[in-house]
């Protein structure tokens, strides 16, 4: 065990570097790398759970068929109250569980895997959801794009909805409105592309870049810190690229309570940090445009939730929450009953 709080479940010294157990792939469908495991970039990939058992099977049967054979998988167990820990277990004795014993939130979760990869000399960090599915020549094609470009900071594969529907083709970021656009749109070409706002749904990082820029902001908790780290590592003259070939599926809310719709969870952390991030980064006097952008929105998610939303008296509480303690930076304002939702274990990212 590495301490009370991070507990190390370490259940094989056998643990493959090529997946989780032998790579079971049907073939590339994508460009991939592919060689001897000691002549590849070392890619760990992290994977947060949170009382999300089934979703984390899931994505873990997607990187058993990855095939980039120098690779490693940890699952970051965020404080689940359920039989989580033991049910990835069973599915996968050789896997590496770390267990926080509570729920530090998608930053701090995912740190925890970021120090256990710089740890074991990863070269390369891949965060991805639990309710992400890799293809298997993913990983390869990502690296193989970073390995071109050694000023790409961080690397974004397409990520497709499991209706078929885009999640994520690339995307741009205003900065004197904190705006993001998150569907840049088809590319005309397969090479990669940069972009403003790389995704933490799939993420490839670049062990140098976080030396350099740091680990994610964990005072952003939910929502946002992927925009922060994103803003960060191109201040820091990192290139944010996306890479068309690449691809991941994502089932985007879909072990939501509430299907496809806004919960109090992601009206809180979403207002909260947008503040928060304009609070950080834009000087007293240049905050008024991105505010001003900000608020149209609010009062725009005001009348939706008067006029069609149910848990009404919740989500506009959330939100009225989230401006004031954005704007006030209490970043550890936290609202227990929004942690302890279901909803809110869908957006463990």
């Amino acid at each position: 065990m590495e301490s009370a709080a991070h507990r190390d479940l370490m259940l094989d010294a056998g643990f493959k570097r090529n997946g989780i157990g032998a790579a079971r792939g049907a073939g590339l469908s994508l460009p991939c790398m592919t060689g001897r495991p000691d002549k590849l970039p070392l890619v760990y990939t992290i994977v947060l759970n949170w009382n999300r058992p089934e979703l984390t099977l899931r994505c873990l049967a997607s990187l058993d068929a990855v095939e980039y054979a120098n690779h490693e998988v940890v699952v970051v167990d965020n404080g689940s109250t359920d039989d989580s820990v033991l049910r990835i277990r069973e599915r996968y004795p050789p896997l590496r569980i770390i267990e926080t014993g509570a729920n530090l939130g998608y930053a701090g979760g995912n740190n925890v895997g970021i120090r256990a990869a710089h740890e074991a000399g990863a070269d390369y960090v891949l965060m991805l959801n639990n309710d992400a599915v890799l293809t298997p020549g993913c990983i390869g094609t990502l690296v193989a794009a970073a390995e071109a470009d050694t000023a790409a900071g961080a690397l974004s594969p397409k990520i497709m909805r499991f209706d078929g529907g885009i999640a994520y083709e690339g995307a741009s970021f205003d900065r004197r409105l904190a705006y993001v656009s998150r569907h840049r749109g088809p590319t005309s070409t397969d090479a990669p592309v940069d972009v403003g706002f790389a995704p933490g749904t799939s993420l490839l990082i670049r062990m140098t870049a976080i030396q350099q820029t740091g680990l994610l902001d964990e005072s952003f908790f939910l929502y946002w810190e992927d925009v922060e780290y994103s803003h960060r590592l191109t201040q820091h003259g990192w290139r944010l690229l996306y890479v068309p070939t690449a691809l991941v599926h994502h089932e985007v809310g879909g072990s939501s309570d509430e299907p496809g719709a806004h919960t109090s969870a992601m009206d809180y952390y979403n207002t909260r940090n947008f503040f928060w991030f304009v609070r950080r980064n834009h000087r007293l006097r240049d905050r008024l445009p991105a505010e001003t952008y900000y608020f149209v929105y609010v009062l725009k998610r005001l009348r939706r939730i008067i006029s069609s939303e149910q848990r009404k008296v919740t989500k506009l509480s959330a939100l009225a929450r989230g401006v004031i303690d954005g704007h006030l930076g209490r970043t550890k304002a936290m609202v227990p009953q929004l942690v302890d939702t279901p909803a809110f274990a869908d957006r463990q990212k």
